[in-house]
Formats: structure tokens, C-alpha cells, sequence
């Protein structure tokens, strides 16, 4: 018998008070360098130094993953070998940093080694031969082994150069600021689909493409991610390249924002109906994939979708209201407007979206459509979460409310908090589902 338990943040660096009270006698220590999902953050030296101190004292081991362990190294200017030293194993990639075709290589004494062995076989990875492949990692290494330093740096100042551009800054940043590894991750301030439309029409236009793929909505909302590794073929690109690219993706996000502008001025209904069904269809979507079901329910997203884009023409009207009985953005004017919006909004919204979700929600799912049973299920709904709801809303919207009075001009205020909505949206549409 074993237990597997996760620990550290993932998106920090792992960090010794992360194990504090966790190790045991026999356990491992599972250590990935560089830390892929946080833009390739890597935790310090003296944090490895004393990861490995305190696994000694309690007759653990470490295992490193170090399957980009040499797009790391540049940044600790280190020696692999030091890196690898504070760890009874390690693992290293092929095809990862050096472009190999495939396969991986284990390090440790020659017992781990013979029962790895011993568990490949069992587990059928076997094959006839590894030449073929074996070769290939040799070439590749010999040929690739010292360009991680030049990548790394050209990396470094790709970052440097794009953040020092006003225009590009606007709609671009990166995690971390400064990379730790010849990978980062970079922010684009725009939603999926919009972000996707202006970059092909960057590539149709210059030829330049930025990224290989979207990886989905960021850490906040209204922002999409990429990650950017420097490798042989991209690190040969001109930085002028880059910039060349990224500000023409910034114009021409610029220009469509001015569109959707436009538009909201000239349809505030339309448009604040369009953006608050979209945004919560987004955080609806991504609570269903979190809470890992076998596939998306289409039914309970357009459900929660179509509440929020039939409130928030309201609440854009509320909000215009709000302004003229309370003009400006001194601290009282915009106390006064989001602790009316507050108590007046939070309990009625609360109540309303659960009654709508669990109505909706049992008449569609049920074969009987029973009205009694609906109402019952809406009446337990309603007492049960609406006040946890909202007490639960008053740390969360009390001070996005502050900052969209104070802060966003009254054409972006939709979008602003239906960019808001999508974290909300999501967390309410798990209370209303669970």
C-alpha cells in the first residue's frame, strides 16, 4: 500500500514550508525542474539544498523530473550535475529541449535502476530494440547540449524587449516577469476567441505566428494563455520579429475593442446581453471540466448562460442609475453606489439564479415535471445556500463593485464585471448544481 498526496501551490515555486510535517519514513519526493504549469518557475537553490536536508533527516528520498532539466540550468548557473546530485533519481526527457524522437532516461544506483527494469517489463514497455532511438538522443544531445545558455538568454530579451513596448504591454504580460527557465508563459488580456480571430488575422496578414497553441483561460479573468519555449528553430527568429508581430496582435485588438465600444454604446442592451451570456457560459464551462465529469452538459450551461445574459442588460441600467443619484468617483460616491448595489442586488440575485437554475434545471432533467416536486427542490434550493451565497458575495463582488465604480469607464463596466462573472459565475454555478 502507498499514498500519493500533492503539495506545494501550483502556482508558486515548491517551497520548504510546503512539507512542513509531511514527510514520513520511505516516502519520495516527487520534484519537477522547471515547474511547467507556472511559466517555468524553479524553486531557488538554497530551497533544493534544504528540501534535501530535511528529506535526509527523515530518511526520505527525492526524485527529480527533470524532463527540461537543461532548459533550467542557464537560470541556477549551475552544473547539471550539481542540479541532479541533491536527488537519489532523476529523469530526463529526449525529446523535450534537445528534439529527440521519443524516450526518456532514468538515473539512480544500479538497485532503483534493476527494479525499474524489473517494472518496465512487467508493464509491457519492452521493445525489440532501442537503437534507433538510442542513436537519435545521442545526436540530438551532442548537437543541442550547449545551446540552453543562448536560449535562454534570447528568451530573456524577447521578454524585456515586448514589455517595453507601451502598445504590446497593454494586452500582454508574463508569468514569470523575468523567465526562470527557457519557457514562460505569457498572458494575453483578451478573451479565447477574440485572441484567436486577431492572431490569424496577424498571420494571414505578416506571416508571423506567436504561438503554437491557446492553453485556455488565465489565472484572471478576461485573459487567455501560451507558453513561449525558446528553442533551436524559434530562437533564430529576430527579436525585431517578435515585436513586429506582437504589435501589430495589439493594434489590432485595439481596433476591436473600439468596435465593441461602438456597440455598446449604440445597443447597451444587446451588447451587455451578448458579453454576460458568454462570460458565464465560459465559467460554467470550466467549473464542469474541473469538477471532471465524463462530458460537458450542454443543457446546464445554457441554462446558467441565459440568466446572466437577461440580467445584465438590468444591471448595466442599474448601474446608470446608480451614477446619476451618485455622481463621480470620490470614496463616498463610490461607497454609497456599492453598498446599494450590494444589499439591494446580492440577496435578490442570489435568490433569483438558484430559483431559475433548480426550476429549469429538475423540468429539463425530470420525466415527470412534476410542479409540486420543482417547487419543493427550489424552496430547499433557497434556504439552504442563498444566505451562505450571499455572505460568500460580499468578499467577492463588495470590492470589484469599489473598483468598477471608481475605476472603469461606464462603456467597459459590462465588461469589466462580466469578466468578473466568469470566476463568480462559475462558483455559483457549482453551488447551484451541486
Amino acid at each position: 500500500m502507498f499514498r500519493v498526496q500533492l503539495v506545494g501551490h501550483f502556482a508558486k515555486p515548491l517551497a520548504l514550508s510546503d512539507l512542513e510535517g509531511v514527510f514520513e519514513s520511505g516516502d519520495v519526493l516527487v520534484v519537477e525542474l522547471p515547474q511547467r504549469m507556472n511559466g517555468g518557475r524553479t524553486p531557488s537553490w538554497p530551497d533544493l539544498q534544504a528540501l534535501r536536508a530535511l528529506a535526509r533527516k527523515a530518511k526520505a528520498r527525492l526524485h527529480l523530473d527533470g524532463a527540461r532539466l537543461f532548459e533550467a540550468q542557464p537560470y541556477y548557473q549551475l552544473p547539471v550535475s550539481s542540479l541532479c546530485g541533491l536527488f537519489d533519481s532523476v529523469y530526463l526527457s529526449w525529446y523535450k529541449g534537445f528534439g529527440g524522437l521519443a524516450g526518456a532516461i532514468l538515473l539512480s544506483t544500479r538497485d532503483v535502476i534493476s527494479s525499474a527494469a524489473r517494472w518496465r517489463t512487467q508493464l509491457g514497455g519492452n521493445v525489440f530494440t532501442l537503437a534507433p532511438g538510442w542513436m537519435d538522443a545521442r545526436a540530438q544531445f551532442r548537437l543541442y547540449k550547449d545551446s540552453f545558455a543562448g536560449r535562454y538568454l534570447k528568451l530573456c530579451r524577447v521578454v524585456r524587449a515586448l514589455m517595453e513596448e507601451d502598445a504590446v504591454r497593454e494586452v500582454l504580460r508574463f508569468e514569470p516577469e523575468v523567465p526562470e527557465a527557457c519557457m514562460v508563459h505569457g498572458y494575453v488580456k483578451a478573451a479565447e476567441e477574440e485572441v484567436t480571430a486577431a492572431h490569424e488575422r496577424v498571420v494571414a496578414k505578416s506571416q508571423i505566428r506567436l504561438w503554437n497553441k491557446l492553453r485556455g483561460p488565465g489565472f484572471f479573468p478576461g485573459e487567455t494563455y501560451f507558453e513561449l519555449s525558446m528553442g533551436p528553430q524559434n530562437g533564430a527568429i529576430p527579436e525585431a520579429v517578435y515585436l513586429e508581430g506582437w504589435r501589430a496582435l495589439a493594434e489590432d485588438l485595439r481596433r476591436a475593442m473600439q468596435h465593441f465600444v461602438a456597440f455598446q454604446r449604440r445597443f447597451p442592451a444587446a451588447a451587455s446581453a451578448t458579453v454576460g451570456f458568454t462570460v458565464m457560459g465560459l465559467g460554467d464551462a470550466s467549473v464542469q471540466a474541473m469538477e471532471g465529469g465524463s462530458a460537458y452538459d450542454p443543457q446546464r450551461g445554457v441554462v446558467v448562460s441565459a440568466y446572466n445574459g437577461g440580467m445584465s442588460p438590468l444591471f448595466y441600467f442599474w448601474w446608470q442609475y446608480l451614477d446619476k443619484i451618485w455622481a463621480g468617483t470620490s470614496l463616498a460616491a463610490v461607497a454609497r453606489k456599492t453598498l446599494c448595489n450590494q444589499v439591494v442586488i446580492a440577496p435578490f440575485n442570489s435568490a433569483l439564479f438558484l430559483t431559475w437554475s433548480t426550476a429549469l434545471g429538475s423540468w429539463i432533467k425530470s420525466s415527470e415535471h412534476s410542479t409540486s416536486s420543482v417547487r419543493e427542490k427550489v424552496t430547499l434550493k433557497l434556504k439552504t445556500e442563498v444566505p451562505d451565497l450571499v455572505k460568500s458575495s460580499c468578499g467577492f463582488w463588495l470590492p470589484a463593485n469599489a473598483a468598477n465604480f471608481m475605476f472603469v469607464p461606464k462603456h467597459f463596466r459590462v465588461l469589466f464585471m462580466s469578466s468578473c462573472a466568469v470566476l463568480w459565475g462559475g462558483y455559483i454555478s457549482f453551488v447551484a448544481h451541486r
